[in-house]
C-alpha cells in the first residue's frame, strides 16, 4: 500500500478587518445579530462562559456577601453578563453589571 501523506487544509490566515470591526454603515443590522450569534456560539461551546463563571467564584469566595461590580467593554449581545447575572441570581449574590459597546447594533442587540 503506497504512503499518502495527509495534508490538513489550512485557510489563508487573512490581515484585514473582520465585519464586526467596520463600522455599522458597512454591514446590515442582521449581519451583525448573525455575526454576534456566532461569537454567542463561540462562547459556549468553547468554555469562555464557563472560565468566567469560575474565576468569577474563586474571586467571590472570599467575600462574605459584598456586592460585586462587573464591566464588560465590548460587551456584544451581553451573553457574558447574561450568564453572569444568572450565576449571582443562583448563589445570592448581589452584583452591578454594566455592558458598554461602541456599536448601536450591539446595543440594541443586547
Amino acid at each position: 500500500m503506497p504512503f499518502i501523506p495527509i495534508i490538513p487544509i489550512i485557510p489563508n490566515r487573512r490581515t484585514g478587518p473582520e465585519l464586526l470591526d467596520l463600522s455599522p454603515e458597512f454591514y446590515t443590522f442582521q449581519e451583525h445579530e448573525g455575526g454576534l450569534a456566532d461569537i454567542r456560539l463561540v462562547n459556549r461551546y468553547l468554555g469562555d462562559v464557563r472560565m468566567i463563571l469560575k474565576h468569577l467564584s474563586t474571586m467571590a469566595a472570599g467575600r462574605v456577601r459584598d456586592q460585586l461590580t462587573v464591566l464588560d467593554v465590548a460587551t456584544g449581545s451581553a451573553d457574558i453578563p447574561v450568564a453572569i447575572a444568572g450565576w449571582a441570581r443562583k448563589t445570592g449574590r448581589k452584583i452591578c453589571i454594566t455592558g458598554v459597546d461602541v456599536n448601536p447594533h450591539a446595543i440594541r442587540i443586547a
